[in-house]
């Protein structure tokens, strides 16, 4: 199997990771919109429980909405526990994808921390970038 290409979240990580998978994220994990959401006050506007990976239960929040640091903690723990870090290229970004139907694959082009840019193969690929990645105030 030839190594595939994926900019993904957290939770695809842990799901797809095996040894043949490469992984090209936006962001540095365990990072992701809770912390870039450092006002005071921030929290989850839905039931802890529910914002959790459902293979990695958190039965001690603090509170029914949870607050960001609580949040970040726990993503930041869960990375630890299942070893998920490994996984990524850090500071990597996925600037193009195209499907080349002849060879039935994916031809991800990749920019690395200092702009270098290389191309990577997939036979799959999955955009999970999320839709708070990009936000704009």
């Amino acid at each position: 199997m030839k190594r595939s290409t994926r900019s993904v979240g957290l939770g695809s990580v842990a799901c797809l990771s095996h040894p043949c998978v490469n992984f090209h994220p936006n962001q540095t994990p365990p990072r992701c919109s809770q912390a870039k959401n450092l006002y005071p006050g921030v929290q989850c506007d839905v039931y802890s429980a529910v914002y959790q990976f459902t293979w990695a239960p958190n039965p001690h929040w603090s509170k029914i909405y949870a607050e960001g640091a609580e949040i970040l903690a726990y993503i930041e723990r869960t990375v630890v526990d299942f070893d998920l870090a490994k996984h990524f290229r850090l500071s990597h970004k996925v600037v193009g994808a195209r499907f080349n139907e002849t060879a039935g694959k994916w031809t991800v082009e990749v920019e690395g921390p200092r702009g270098h840019k290389f191309e990577d193969e997939a036979e799959v690929l999955v955009s999970a970038m999320g839709c708070l990645n990009l936000w704009k105030w």
